[in-house]
């Protein structure tokens, strides 16, 4: 880009921006390319894959089939009595409800469309004793 704010050059047209490279941004870069949408990842870091990618790239995913092949017990509605239980009224509903749904199927979509693989591990809730919680 060159000039000022308002008589800016870009060199670049997208559909979909996406500003950051961490779990979330790539997911939504991946899903709207996908989709045929012109999409570009902008990050400030030299690095990428933000705090997911210091946190070793752990991600909850509520239900999910690895976790319940592996005998697992868990379901969306414990998932979200448990967020509930963390959150209170901080968080809308329907938007707890949204992610615990929606979870499991963002995991199979991105395993279908990338070589990323997504495996369960018998990590412990942070407040296990809440409602929902898991001990593994």
């Amino acid at each position: 880009m060159t000039g000022s704010a308002t008589t800016a050059h870009w060199d670049k047209e997208v559909d979909v921006l996406v500003v950051g490279s961490g779990a979330g941004a790539m997911a939504s870069a991946l899903f709207a390319s996908d989709r045929g949408a012109r999409t570009l990842i902008v990050e400030k870091s030299d690095l990428y894959g933000g705090t997911s990618a210091t946190s070793g790239g752990g991600v909850w995913i509520p239900a999910s089939d690895s976790a319940l092949e592996q005998g697992q017990q868990d379901s969306p509605d414990e998932a979200f009595t448990y967020i509930k239980e963390l959150v209170g009224n901080t968080v809308a509903d329907g938007r707890i409800r949204a992610f615990v749904e929606n979870a499991r199927v963002m995991k199979r979509e991105i395993e279908a469309r990338s070589e990323l693989r997504l495996t369960a591990i018998p990590y412990t809730d942070y407040q296990a004793e809440k409602p929902g919680g898991k001990m593994g």
